[in-house]
C-alpha cells in the first residue's frame, strides 16, 4: 500500500482525482467512486547502444539486444527491456506477445 504521507503529497500535487477532480485526505471514497493515480516511473537509464533488428517475419522477429539490457520486463526494469521495447516499436497491439526463446551468444 501507499504511506499515509505519500497519499498527502500526491494529493496536494493533484496526482490523485476522484472522480475526475482533486482528491483531499479528507475525502471518503463510497461505491461507484473512480479514483485515478497519476505518477511517473523511473527507471534506471540504459547505454546508448541499438537493439539491432537482424531478421522479422509474421511469426519471428530475431534481435540482437545491447549488453546490460534485460531481456523482459524484471526488477527495476519494467518498461526498458527487450521484449517492451520490440512491443512499442515494432506492433500496434500494446498486449502482443513476445517471448525470448534463445541466446545464441552462451552455450
Amino acid at each position: 500500500g501507499l504511506s499515509t504521507e505519500y497519499v498527502k503529497e500526491a494529493s496536494a500535487k493533484g496526482q490523485l482525482l476522484l472522480n475526475k477532480r482533486p482528491c483531499s485526505e479528507d475525502d471518503t471514497l463510497e461505491n461507484g467512486d473512480v479514483l485515478v493515480h497519476t505518477y511517473v516511473i523511473q527507471e534506471p537509464p540504459l547505454l546508448d547502444d541499438p537493439i539491432l533488428v537482424l531478421a522479422e517475419n509474421e511469426h519471428v522477429l530475431v534481435a540482437q539486444k545491447p549488453p546490460g539490457m534485460p531481456c523482459h520486463p524484471q526488477g527495476k526494469y519494467q518498461r526498458c527491456s527487450l521484449t517492451e521495447l520490440l512491443r512499442a516499436s515494432h506492433f500496434a497491439d500494446s498486449a502482443a506477445y513476445l517471448h525470448p526463446v534463445n541466446r545464441l551468444d552462451r552455450q
